[in-house]
């Protein structure tokens, strides 16, 4: 083919062979944008600490756990993922400014959720944290319309009725983690009566504390009662001690009284039988069993005198040779 003269005209352009080829490559390149649209929209990932709830047309179908799922592309099926493992909280009475190696709050500006009347028309100084989680993704999303805003009304009711029905000198003694118990036991309860999917994983109580000018006062109340108890446990490990060693003594002495209660039987049982022995030998032969316990009777006792007096029928005394040195 001969070059083209640069001066030469160009041919006029061709418009309806472009418009076949742009005819031609329009529908390979459609097809090829819904594949790629389709498999887009066709999968997507859930993490570990995630759940995904599947909806087809804006209706749940299911609720799928962390892994690379598929769904139907295009928007017919659409996945909302909720973190079921991180442990939320809200706060009550303050609020957290900056989480960090120092921690810094702010109370200043929560003065209300803070104050409230005890049973006995004090008013006192509580702030506590709620922690939760969001154990059912279905229920947590579509049961109730704010979750987050009923688990700070509840839980403030609940800390409200609880510190109404406590007197300010119960509130400052009582262990705050036994409210805590009780004001996370009420609060599930109300959750699990909503169906709202959440679970309460603890309820904290930061400050439990009267109003600041009589704040001096309970607190020597609180040392107070926490000297009774110091004292109280003294007594009860004194007594523990004391009152074994007691008992073991009781014991030890009541064998001892039993073993002198065989003893003094037996010896009165052998008593008795020599005596028996020696009554039936005196009813054979009085005379002489008469003059044998005498005689058995004096050698016992005379050992043990000094001096030895002999007398007559008459009453005089007979010579009798005083030999010292005796057996006593």
């Amino acid at each position: 083919m001969p070059p083209r003269d640069p001066w030469e005209k160009p041919p006029p352009f061709d418009v309806e062979k472009f418009e076949r080829m742009i005819r031609k490559l329009i529908v390979p390149a459609v097809i090829v944008i819904v594949i790629l649209i389709a498999v887009s929209t066709s999968f997507f990932k859930v993490d570990p600490a995630e759940e995904a709830v599947v909806l087809r047309f804006g209706k749940y179908t299911q609720t799928v756990p962390p892994g690379l799922h598929f769904k139907l592309p295009f928007g017919i099926d659409s996945a909302l993922k909720v973190n079921t493992q991180k442990v939320e909280k809200e706060e009550f009475g303050y609020r957290t400014v900056q989480a960090d190696v120092r921690t810094t709050y702010d109370s200043t500006s929560r003065e209300e959720e803070s104050l409230m009347p005890t049973g006995d028309l004090a008013l006192a100084k509580v702030q506590w944290v709620v922690q939760y989680r969001r154990s059912d993704p279905y229920k947590f999303l579509f049961q109730l319309r704010a979750p987050e805003k009923t688990i700070r009304d509840m839980s403030e009711a609940i800390v409200r009725q609880i510190i109404g029905d406590m007197t300010i000198t119960e509130l400052i003694t009582q262990s705050s983690e036994s409210i805590g118990v009780e004001v996370k036991k009420r609060l599930q309860k109300n959750m699990d009566k909503y169906d709202s999917g959440i679970t309460i994983t603890k309820i904290l109580f930061q400050m439990v504390k009267a109003p600041d000018p009589v704040q001096p006062a309970f607190d020597d109340v609180v040392k107070a009662m926490q000297e009774k108890e110091t004292m109280v446990r003294k007594a009860k490990g004194s007594y523990n001690r004391v009152i074994p060693e007691t008992k073991g003594k009781a014991e030890k002495m009541v064998k001892e009284a039993e073993g002198v209660a065989v003893e003094r039987v037996k010896g009165s049982e052998g008593d008795v039988a020599r005596y028996l022995k020696l009554l039936a030998e005196y009813k054979t032969s009085k005379e002489v069993t008469r003059k044998r316990l005498l005689l058995e009777t004096m050698e016992t006792i005379l050992p043990r005198l000094d001096k030895v007096y002999v007398m007559d029928k008459e009453g005089n005394i007979l010579p009798l040779l005083q030999l010292e040195g005796r057996k006593k």
